[in-house]
């Protein structure tokens, strides 16, 4: 099972409003600094499908998202990356909402052709996770909405397919630090015990609280990305799956990554060089540096992950084992 970044609400870095705002740099800063799995939200809106935070619009489209993606893929055909699309709007027509999806995922769409080559798919209703010969080039889109038949546009998102741990607490330190219990638990868990599932555990807790002060706590509280940060750098266990944060800093992103060196070929020299990061809070998304996050003196982008041509990947599942 390999160990994937990602982010919550992943295109909110528009946003001026701190209690909304989950990321501070746009969607290619992300993909570039390692992030492979993205998480949106959509509503049909004034004619358009609109990436939503809540009720707040991020300022961008369903359209913006699927070009960044595509324009990433096209420059590192190797690369895959995980979409979850969840369905905004508890009050919006179902209907219109599926209309206006299907005009950007299926054939004959003005997105037709890229979705075509870029948009994984096998067959409807399939809930296999694919292996990385598979998927690379591709978007596995993880579906969080209903369609009839089920899996119409990607893998269903329910417990059949996905193994997610998502639990919301307010920002006390307390409960945090409850939380990362959680996360802890489900990051380190026995592969066995969804071998056949795709891991995804969130560690935003954003309940009645600004999103940076959860993954950043200031003072003496430890915010999520410490905890996160202190249990890789330290290696205090195991961590398999897809791990979703907000505000992550590259030096976070990279001790993911490294999880994967059992898969990696190294000397590959077809991906991006500049693969980092930024963050207004610093190299785990702390803002205040100490033992635990700090960063030494020219440290490097993160390692690539292996984009060997050579590599025996096919029959590897890119996101089980």
């Amino acid at each position: 099972m390999l160990s994937i970044p990602g982010t919550h609400d992943s295109m909110t870095d528009k946003l001026e409003d701190s209690s909304k705002q989950t990321q501070n740099v746009p969607l290619t800063q992300q993909l570039t600094g390692g992030v492979r799995y993205i998480d949106i939200t959509c509503r049909y809106i004034n004619d358009d499908m609109k990436v939503y935070k809540g009720l707040t619009d991020t300022g961008y489209s369903l359209g913006d998202l699927l070009t960044t993606l595509f324009s990433f893929l096209n420059q590192h055909p190797r690369e895959a990356i995980i979409l979850r699309i969840h369905k905004g709007g508890m009050l919006d027509d179902s209907k219109t909402f599926l209309k206006f999806m299907e005009g950007y995922l299926l054939p004959s769409s003005a997105f037709s052709d890229r979705a075509a080559q870029e948009i994984y798919f096998t067959s409807v209703g399939n809930t296999t996770v694919p292996t990385i010969g598979e998927v690379r080039g591709k978007i596995l889109i993880l579906q969080d909405f209903k369609t009839s038949p089920p899996g119409l546009f990607g893998i269903p998102w329910n417990s059949h397919t996905i193994s997610s741990y998502n639990q919301q607490f307010s920002p006390g330190s307390l409960l945090l630090s409850l939380k990362w219990r959680g996360v802890k638990s489900h990051i380190s868990r026995s592969r066995s015990k969804d071998y056949d599932k795709l891991r995804i555990t969130h560690t935003t807790a954003s309940t009645g609280a600004k999103p940076v002060k959860v993954a950043a706590k200031k003072g003496l509280g430890v915010g999520m990305n410490r905890y996160l940060g202190k249990y890789l750098l330290f290696g205090e266990g195991n961590c398999f799956g897809i791990i979703v944060m907000d505000f992550p800093g590259y030096v976070l992103v990279d001790e993911i990554l490294k999880l994967n060196h059992l898969y990696q070929v190294p000397e590959s020299s077809d991906f991006p060089s500049d693969r980092i990061v930024p963050d207004v809070i610093g190299g785990f998304g702390f803002e205040e540096v100490s033992d635990y996050d700090e960063i030494s003196d020219g440290e490097g982008p993160p390692a690539e992950t292996s984009d060997d041509e050579n590599s025996n990947d096919q029959d590897t599942p890119a996101f089980i084992r």
